[in-house]
C-alpha cells in the first residue's frame, strides 16, 4: 500500500491509512538543520538523548536517504505535529496551554541532562499523540546540535523562549492551506489582536490571554518577563492547573527587643513562592 504524504510545516509526515509512520526532512535550504553534517550532528544528539532515558525525544530508527536532501526515519505511536494539528483541527486554549507545558518540561529534562536545550523548535519538531486529551503527550525532534565552545549554552534556552511564543502566534495564524510557516518570521508586531476574529474562532475565549502570553516570550530584553524556562513552566503550570513543585525560602522580618510581659507583637513572615505562610 502506498504512503499518503502531507507536507508539515519544513518536514513531511508519511502515513499508512491514519497511521503515522514516517518522517522526511529536507536538510538544505531553509531548514535550521541545513547541510548533511549538521542533520547527522542533531540525529546523534537525538540518539545520546533517547541513550540518556530522557523522555520525550524522538527516537530515530533506520535512518535513510531517498534523494540528494532528502532523510526519512520511522515513527510509531505518533498521530501528528503542531503544524499539521493546527492546520487541520480546532485547538481550545486550554489544549495549547497543555501542549506547551509537556513541551517544556522535555526542555527542561534534556537541559538538565545536556546543559543545553533544543535549539530550532518549530511547530512541525513538536510531534504529538493524543494531542486533543488533557494529557497530551509530547516528544521533540530536529535538535540542534551541541552548541560550539563559542555559543554560550542558554542562548538555546533564550531561543526557545522565543520560538515558544511564535508557536503560539502560529497556531492562531495558520490557514487550513497552508502547507508552510516559517515561524521565523513571526515577532510581537505579526501577533494577531486580541479582539481578532481568526484567531478567536480558532482558540476561542482563550485567545486574549494567549496573546499578552505570547507578547511577554517574544519580548526578550534587560525587562523581559521569562528569562527561563523554569519561569515559564510555573506560569504554564498554574494557567492549566497542573501541580508543580518549586523550591522556597521563607523569610522572617526583624523581630523587636522584647520582655516578658511586654504587649503582643506580630511575626511578618514571607514565602519566596508566593504560599501564605501561617504560624501556630
Amino acid at each position: 500500500m502506498a504512503l499518503r504524504t502531507e507536507n508539515s510545516g519544513l518536514a513531511q509526515l508519511r502515513y499508512d491509512g491514519d497511521r503515522l509512520v514516517q518522517r522526511v526532512i529536507e536538510y538544505g535550504g531553509a531548514h535550521p538543520l541545513a547541510g548533511e553534517n549538521v542533520f547527522k550532528a542533531s540525529v546523534q544528539f537525538q540518539k545520546d538523548a533517547v541513550r540518556g532515558q530522557i523522555q520525550g525525544v524522538v527516537e530515530i530508527k533506520d535512518l535513510k536517504q531517498d534523494r540528494r536532501k532528502d532523510f526519512f526515519y520511522d515513527l510509531s505511536g505518533f498521530d501528528t505535529d503542531l503544524h499539521r494539528l493546527a492546520r487541520q483541527k480546532k485547538i481550545s486554549g486550554a489544549n495549547l496551554l497543555n501542549i506547551l507545558l509537556q513541551t517544556v518540561r522535555v526542555l527542561l529534562a534534556v537541559r538538565d541532562k545536556f546543559n543545553r536545550t533544543h535549539g530550532a523548535l518549530r511547530p512541525e519538531s513538536i510531534l504529538l499523540r493524543a494531542a486533543l486529551s488533557s494529557k497530551p503527550e509530547v516528544a521533540l525532534t530536529d535538535f540542534l546540535p551541541n552548541p560550539a565552545a563559542s555559543t554560550a549554552p542558554d542562548k538555546y534556552e533564550m531561543d526557545d523562549l522565543r520560538a515558544l511564543g511564535q508557536t503560539i502566534a502560529a497556531v492562531a495564524a495558520i490557514r487550513p492551506d497552508q502547507d508552510t510557516l516559517d515561524i521565523r518570521q513571526l515577532h510581537i508586531n505579526s501577533l494577531p489582536e486580541p479582539n481578532d476574529q481568526e484567531a478567536s474562532r480558532r482558540l476561542g475565549k482563550d485567545w486574549p490571554a494567549l496573546q499578552m502570553f505570547a507578547r511577554d516570550l517574544l519580548w526578550q530584553s534587560d525587562t523581559a518577563v521569562f528569562k527561563s524556562l523554569d519561569q515559564l513552566e510555573q506560569k504554564l503550570a498554574r494557567l492549566s492547573g497542573v501541580a508543580v513543585r518549586v523550591g522556597q525560602a521563607i523569610d522572617f522580618g526583624s523581630l523587636p527587643d522584647k520582655r516578658f510581659g511586654d504587649a503582643p507583637f506580630q511575626i511578618v513572615v514571607e514565602a519566596s513562592s508566593g504560599l501564605r505562610v501561617s504560624l501556630g
